[in-house]
């Protein structure tokens, strides 16, 4: 198990997450014709991941580091040891609630009709494609078919408006025009 803070990180994270959801991103109409590559979407996921991780790692490292210093009686910034400890479900409850927390900065756009910042920057947008759409089923669907895609290549290639992720979950995604 590996564990690594640094205090001013862990102090500049959360601020400049709360700067990037605060921050104003206007955009024009949705164009609902319009088509978002698998290339873009992989980008503007791999930005939100990031920005996700900004709110969420001093949450998910400092119970650990604190943990790791009620066993030892050492505080340090950074370990590594080869073995567990009964106390190591803490890792575990933190990365679980870490990824929750990296969903809801997701949901939390969904929910209020906003673009993410990787949407932004990439121009698209997630928008409902019908009553009561489902993220969830969304993120499941997407693990689902990009886990399976060396096996059968057909279900995530080709010139798509909407994957399988967009049409089961009641989402899709479109460009917007600039504003």
């Amino acid at each position: 198990m590996s564990v690594s803070g640094n205090p001013w990180a862990l102090a500049l994270f959360p601020l400049i997450f709360l700067l990037l959801l605060k921050w104003q991103k206007p955009h024009g109409a949705v164009l609902e014709n319009s088509r978002v590559s698998l290339i873009r979407r992989l980008g503007a996921f791999y930005i939100d991941v990031f920005v996700g991780s900004l709110g969420v790692l001093p949450f998910m490292t400092m119970p650990v580091l604190i943990t790791e210093y009620w066993v030892t009686g050492t505080w340090q910034w950074s370990f590594e040891r080869e073995f567990f400890r009964p106390t190591d479900w803490v890792f575990a409850v933190c990365v679980l609630a870490g990824l929750g927390g990296i969903f809801y900065y997701f949901k939390w756009h969904f929910d209020r009709q906003k673009q993410t910042v990787g949407q932004h920057l990439l121009g698209f947008m997630i928008v409902p494609s019908r009553e009561r759409p489902s993220l969830v089923i969304r993120c499941l669907f997407a693990w689902a078919i990009i886990s399976w895609w060396p096996i059968w290549p057909w279900t995530l290639f080709g010139t798509k408006q909407d994957y399988g992720w967009d049409t089961h979950s009641g989402t899709k995604a479109r460009r917007v025009s600039p504003v």
